[in-house]
This record gives structure tokens, sequence and C-alpha cells, in this order.
């Protein structure tokens, strides 16, 4: 029995050391990714070397000082994961892609889906930071007919590949395959007449993406009204806070009738953008 303990407690202490050789490794050192896009493998650089890199100018494999790993055709070295990093007390940190960058974004159950980085038309930003000031997101356009938008974490945003197994997409398939043709179309394209492509990324747009959330948000909200109305009509004066008929949601006080005028206008915005969203599938 304390022979089996010895041998648990040095498979903890040789775990614990190898880790912690593997984390002395790996601390300082910088990914960076070959941009040709019939490669774009990750090479593992020194944080001296990667210093001297201009991070304004294409970098490719050939330009890696390290001879084992500066060919397109070898493959990438190991690198442990984000999540085994992140026991060890270490984070993975994202540089900022360019402004009009094609890219390959996923979005929850949605396979990975060509989009160009816009800005966002509410604030005109294309980039969030997270508190330390390091990227957490990107505004991304998704491409395809018809085109949505939404912010996207850094960690779900690669670079869009000249060739690629495609994702298997179970629904909306001429909506993912428009997506892709239109996204080969701009691969030779610079990143401003990208850009010139994103005819949602100007202001007063419509959010296509989160459609359905929308639609269903509007709906509840106008089933709150209606149960209003008919409660009002029982006058509960606990409901009523000035003598228009009105509710108050979160601190907000709305006029029932000019809500449901409002709501019914959005909803015949919502039935034609539905008809002709259907009419191009």
């Amino acid at each position: 029995m304390f022979q089996r303990e010895q041998n648990i407690l040095r498979t903890r202490r040789i775990k614990t050391c190898y880790m912690d050789s593997v984390k002395e490794f790996y601390i300082g050192r910088v990914w960076i990714q070959c941009e040709n896009r019939s490669c774009l493998k990750w090479r593992l650089l020194l944080k001296d070397d990667a210093g001297n890199i201009d991070s304004n100018a294409p970098w490719y494999c050939y330009m890696n000082i390290d001879a084992q790993f500066n060919k397109c055709s070898v493959a990438e070295e190991y690198f442990p994961k984000e999540s085994q990093f992140q026991k060890h007390g270490l984070k993975y940190i994202y540089s900022k892609f360019p402004l009009g960058s094609l890219v390959l974004a996923k979005m929850q159950t949605w396979p990975r889906w060509p989009g160009i980085l816009s800005p966002d038309p509410i604030d005109g930003q294309y980039v969030k930071y997270d508190f330390n000031g390091h990227v957490e997101s990107h505004h991304v356009e998704f491409l395809g007919n018809p085109h949505s938008r939404s912010w996207t974490s850094i960690k779900y945003i690669d670079p869009y590949p000249s060739s690629f197994k495609v994702d298997e997409c179970k629904r909306k398939k001429a909506w993912y395959k428009s997506a892709l043709e239109e996204a080969n179309k701009l691969l030779a394209c610079s990143t401003q007449q990208r850009l010139d492509k994103c005819y949602l990324s100007k202001k007063g747009t419509t959010i296509i993406w989160p459609f359905i959330c929308y639609y269903t948000q509007t709906f509840e909200f106008l089933s709150i009204l209606n149960c209003y109305s008919e409660a009002s009509k029982e006058r509960r004066p606990m409901e009523i806070s000035t003598e228009e008929d009105c509710i108050i949601i979160d601190g907000k006080a709305f006029v029932a009738g000019e809500c449901i005028e409002s709501i019914t206008e959005q909803f015949k915005e919502i039935d034609y953008l539905m008809a002709d969203f259907q009419g191009s599938l």
C-alpha cells in the first residue's frame, strides 16, 4: 500500500514537473500565421524574433529563422490547447485582424461562415477589447444572400483560406452556398473593395442575423401590452402610473397605444423583409 502511494506521488511530481517545463518553454513565445492562403499554418517564434517583424507587412513561412519550420509544406509543430494553458494560469492573447479582412467566423450552431470585418453601424467600431486591453471580439458582416452581421469572439475567427473543407450545413444550404461563392470572388479584392460590399455596415441598416430573436422579443412585448390593456380595463391602480394608459418596463414608461402602433408597423416591416428573404433563397 505504501509503495503504491509512493508511485502515485512520484507520478504526480513527474506530471507537475513536466507541465512546469512546458509552461516555461511556451512563456514569452509568439504564434505567427503564414499569410499564404493555401498554407495559413502557425509558426512558433521566440519573442525577440517576433519583435523584429513588421506587423504591417505580410509574413510567410520562408521568413522563419527556424530552419525546421520555414517551409509551407512542413506541418505545424504541436501546441497545447488554450484550455490546457488556462489550467496553469496562462492565457492566449489574440492580435486583431485588419479592417476589411476576409474571414471564416463561427456562430453557435452554424457552420464556419465567410464574412468581412466591418464597422458596426451603431458605433462605427469593428473591434472590442477586454479590461486588459486585449482583443475580445470583431464585428463581422456575414456574406451570402442576404448578408447578416454580428459581433464574434476573436477565438472563433480565422482568415478565409483559398481552399478548405467546407463544413456541413444542415439548413439554409442555398444561403451558405451563396456566401462561399461571394467569398471566393472577394479573395483577390483589396480591403477597401470588400468594405464597399458591406451594405449592413452603413448606419440605419437592419440586423438580420438575430432576426428571429428580435421577432420573438417584439411578439413577447406586444403580448405584455395586450395583457396590460386587459388589466387596465379592470382599473387596477397600482398598474397605472399616470392618467394615460401606460406600462412601466425596467423603469421606463411606455404609452400602450403608441407602443402597439409602433410595433404593428414593425411587424409590417418584418413581414416584408421575411417575404423578401424567402424569395431570395
